[in-house]
């Protein structure tokens, strides 16, 4: 986006509930637009009342339509897919009617999607109809190889080293151990494992605090807060909820590990942005991290936790 010779557009659906009105406006009038002062962002308000209680049956006519308009009004030479999970039908469906080619930046791992019912034509499909696919790590280009048969070039994420810096840590103030979890609270990120294993460095560093950076769900922030009872260790959990590059990075400099329990990192790039701020990293073998953690700057653990832990 940084080629101003170009006009480049966001597209997304909603992800928060609108007006009925708003949703009729939406489909058959103008498409809501946010300039966030780099590219103008356009929303598919697909979670409004109306959409959820009458049109949601006609969800896959609703979006060809709306992009077909999208299409007509920015006759666009190139599509972008962030992830090939959400638009990837479409995608291949606007390649074959208006033969506008399109590539795939992945960094959502593992594949594949065990989540998804018709993989063939949301994922499979789409990867094989990409002009081409950027994969974050050799790792997540084998799944999608193995998944897909197509080979990806991989292209790892940086960190912008303005923003993430070392710096000398201050000499501690506590024999605990300053941990820190960046990123989202799902179970296969290892957040619950965590919590559950907490008490066996409180046994050993019994002020050691771990620092929990992002948001999450009411009904799933309730989960972790049961555990952290069960566990008694309300004294040495802190949330900090979503945090600024300037602030985390503070964060990190404060503590004395980055700590990952997760099952998959595609890549990982809050650990990357930790060691650039001077904090080692102990984490999963889980996949992206290989690309980058060595003996020198971090451990790495065999991933052979359970998946009920």
């Amino acid at each position: 986006a940084t080629d101003e010779s170009i006009e480049h557009i966001v597209v997304k659906k909603s992800v928060e509930k609108v007006s009925a009105l708003r949703g009729l406006f939406n489909l058959f009038v103008v498409f809501k637009e946010v300039n966030t002062g780099k590219v103008p962002i356009i929303e598919l308000a697909t979670e409004s009342f109306l959409y959820k209680k009458f049109l949601w049956r006609f969800s896959k006519e609703i979006v060809e339509w709306q992009l077909n308009r999208l299409i007509k009004k920015y006759k666009p030479v190139l599509l972008h897919l962030h992830v090939v999970y959400g638009f990837g039908k479409e995608a291949v469906a606007i390649k074959k009617k208006w033969g506008i080619p399109f590539v795939i930046s992945e960094h959502m791992a593992p594949f594949p999607f065990e989540w998804i019912a018709d993989k063939q034509g949301l994922i499979t499909e789409p990867m094989q109809e990409a002009a081409a696919i950027v994969a974050v790590s050799s790792a997540q280009a084998k799944q999608i190889n193995t998944f897909t048969g197509v080979n990806p070039i991989v292209i790892p994420n940086v960190v912008n080293e303005e923003e993430f810096f070392y710096r000398e840590q201050q000499q501690k103030t506590s024999s605990g151990l300053q941990l820190v979890l960046a990123g989202i609270y799902d179970s296969r990120k290892g957040a619950d494992y965590l919590l559950h294993v907490l008490p066996a460095f409180l046994k050993k560093y019994p002020d050691t605090i771990l620092h929990l950076v992002g948001e999450t769900k009411p009904e799933r922030m309730a989960v972790l807060q049961q555990i952290i009872k069960e566990e008694s260790v309300e004294q040495a959990v802190v949330f900090h909820g979503t945090l600024t590059a300037a602030g985390l990075c503070k964060l990190y400099q404060q503590c004395d590990f980055y700590v990952c329990a997760s099952d998959w990192e595609s890549f990982g790039l809050t650990m990357l942005e930790a060691l650039f701020a001077g904090l080692p990293v102990l984490s999963t073998n889980c996949g992206g991290v290989l690309e980058f953690i060595s003996e020198e700057n971090g451990l790495l653990i065999p991933n052979d936790r359970k998946e009920e832990t």
